[in-house]
């Protein structure tokens, strides 16, 4: 190959590419009709993916016209959300307050409100938990119910508006059990730590009495039977109280402790009897600090609340539109396997919610919400 043929084939091959830095140059704005095509063809995809997404984000951001723009933030924002991706509640936001006609704005909260459901897996197991969940759920009934202001027909948010607002009541009465729990908690720990002090003071005396080699006193086998029977009365009320393994375990010890020093003060052995009761009073005092460390681990973990199911949202988020409004002449289908997707999603986080949710009879939506 001769050196002039060399260097028309290299002009061509870097003819080819972009210039150094070409690539990096400022996108300019995407004309309509490259706008509707590029958003065709991420919906005709089987499977929309990360890479769709990427070019339904660049069309919002680059649309000429506002309202093709709005589209292809609506159709990002619900592919987003199949691919759990955080930007979904951003560009649904954007699709609503930049859509050109109703029935999208409508659509477009119809499917923020699902983004804005809390996901978390099971019930809360605290009420930071909760009140961080009914937050959420507030923000989620509110945009529901926004929807009937633009359609008023829209039966799935009237239905979801309910829903939430049932789920929210649910959750403050859970928080409401909790708080109970938690109060009784602290009052048992309280009387854990006082039940501590008097066991140490019954060792102290029989240890006195075993150094100076004297036998217990049958005044104070009296005292210690007083003292089971009242620990025994506190580990009674441990479980409606909510207290953990750990707490029972502790208590269970303390008792088997002071049966031992009951007996060997019935014996009249003070030495034996004295290092029982310093044991026992050992497990009231880590019951009680077990008490007031634990958040709680009675019937609100992983049970469900009164009622005979779960409850659940009426539909899942609104698929996808392939035409943008206003484009006469051309219809297409809406994509089914992204549908399906999300439904499915809907329905694993439901049966999440339903561990712990009730399911409520369908009420109608008050309007002055």
């Amino acid at each position: 190959m001769s050196n002039v043929f060399r260097a028309i084939v290299l002009v061509l091959c870097l003819a080819s590419f972009p210039c150094a830095g070409q690539e990096d140059r400022e996108p300019g704005p995407i004309a309509p009709e490259t706008a509707r095509h590029r958003i065709r063809s991420v919906l005709a995809a089987a499977e929309p993916d990360a890479e769709g997404l990427a070019v339904l984000v660049e069309v919002a951001e680059r649309s000429e016209d506002a309202s093709i723009g709005a589209l292809a933030s609506f159709n990002a924002g619900t592919l987003a959300m199949q691919l759990g991706d955080a930007r979904a509640r951003e560009l649904l936001r954007s699709a609503e307050l930049n859509a050109a006609d109703s029935p999208l704005r409508a659509r477009a909260r119809f499917n923020l409100a699902h983004a804005l459901m809390p996901s978390e897996e099971g019930p809360p197991t605290d009420i930071d938990a909760i009140d961080a969940r009914i937050g959420a759920l507030r923000e989620a009934a509110g945009v529901f119910r926004s929807v009937l202001d633009l359609d008023p027909a829209h039966a799935d948010a009237a239905a979801n508006t309910e829903r939430v607002r049932r789920m929210i009541r649910d959750l403050l009465r859970e928080r409401e059990r909790m708080e109970a729990e938690q109060r009784a908690r602290e009052e048992l720990a309280d009387e854990l730590e006082q039940l501590a002090e008097q066991q140490e003071q019954q060792a102290a005396e029989s240890r006195e009495r075993a150094d100076r080699g004297e036998a217990s006193l049958e005044s104070q086998g009296g005292e210690q039977r007083a003292l089971n029977k009242k620990t025994e009365q506190a580990s009674s009320r441990a479980e409606d109280a909510g207290a953990g393994d750990a707490a029972r375990e502790a208590m269970e010890e303390a008792m088997a402790a002071q049966e031992r020093a009951e007996e060997a003060l019935g014996r009249g052995d003070s030495g034996q009897a004295a290092e029982a009761q310093r044991e026992a009073a050992e497990s009231l005092r880590r019951a009680a600090e077990q008490m007031r460390g634990e958040q709680g681990a009675g019937r609100g973990q992983g049970e469900r609340s009164d009622g005979d199911g779960e409850e659940t949202l009426q539909a899942q988020p609104e698929s996808q539109t392939e035409n943008p409004p206003g484009d006469a002449g051309e219809t297409g289908p809406s994509i089914d396997p992204l549908a399906e997707a999300l439904l499915n999603k809907e329905r694993r986080e439901r049966e999440q919610r339903g561990q712990y949710l009730q399911r409520a009879r369908r009420q109608q939506v008050e309007r002055d919400w």
